[in-house]
């Protein structure tokens, strides 16, 4: 962790210390900021701050807990440390999407399904880490130092593409979304008698997608490999995307998964193996 006394003497050249001294020395520089609270709104070590970050010094922003600026998690670090010596995104504004949609049935039961969000969570993070501006929709909880916001059902994915009012370079949806809504029931159906559900088609959320971002690609899950490829070409067309991950139900809740990247015009590649390394594949495509 890195004291106010450090960051001070970073900020004014001095090079009295090991640490100091490489400070000097280094070419690029990261900060983890660790203190009590008053220290690190103190005017003079934030004119400080300011002074090592027009040097090209980057910070990691501390965790405001029990009135004290505590030092980031490992996690972040990790990740921000990557970040700074990868960067080849930097300057993409990405959107991922991922998870589970929740269509409800009454006030106590629903229809989802079997979607973990690990290619969400791969994809962000990969993103994150090669310097990209990434924002993560969710129905998980996400990294803390990504920014996030939090969907459940299909109209709540609608809504957050009408409110946004980010232009993304690339979209990324992942989610396995619903392809019907459900006529709710007020209050809790009893139980013990047949029921009738009517669903309803969902709105088609990939051309929204088109409305805030220069390229999105999709998934298309499928339940045999012959089919995938066929499917995918005809999301492209349907859709207006750039490109069409496709994939089988087996991938679904795994650690591993085997896709095939179809592009409008780019020769299918095929991929199997871990989500996090197919994560790697798809962010070149930013």
């Amino acid at each position: 962790p890195c004291t106010a006394n450090t960051i001070s003497k970073i900020a004014l050249g001095i090079a009295d210390n090991p640490v100091t001294t490489f400070a000097i020395a280094a070419k690029k520089i990261l900060i983890a900021p660790s203190m009590h609270l008053s220290m690190y709104k103190n005017e003079i070590l934030q004119e400080n701050i300011e002074k090592c970050k027009s040097r090209g010094i980057e910070f990691i922003p501390p965790k405001i807990e029990e009135n004290k600026a505590k030092m980031a998690n490992v996690d972040r670090i990790v990740a921000d440390v990557i970040r700074i010596i990868r960067e080849d995104k930097k300057g993409k504004k990405v959107l991922i999407i991922g998870g589970a949609t929740y269509e409800a049935i009454d006030d106590v039961r629903g229809i989802t399904n079997l979607s973990s969000g690990r290619m969400a969570r791969a994809l962000a993070r990969e993103a994150y880490e090669r310097g990209a501006d990434v924002t993560l929709w969710a129905s998980f909880e996400s990294f803390e130092y990504i920014k996030s916001k939090k969907f459940r059902s299909v109209n709540d994915i609608v809504k957050l593409i009408e409110e946004e009012n980010e232009n993304y370079d690339v979209v990324i949806n992942c989610a396995a979304i619903s392809d019907f809504v459900v006529e709710k029931k007020e209050g809790k159906i009893s139980s013990g008698k047949e029921i009738e559900l009517k669903l309803y088609p969902a709105p088609r959320i990939n051309p929204l997608l088109k409305k805030i971002a220069k390229k999105v690609i999709a998934f298309k899950l499928e339940e045999k490999e012959e089919n995938v490829i066929k499917k995918a070409k005809e999301l492209i067309a349907k859709d207006g995307i750039e490109y069409v991950i496709g994939n089988t139900i087996e991938s679904m809740g795994s650690e591993e998964a085997k896709i095939w990247i179809i592009g409008k015009e780019e020769a299918i590649k095929e991929l199997h193996g871990k989500k996090e390394d197919i994560a790697k594949e798809i962010i070149d495509l930013i």
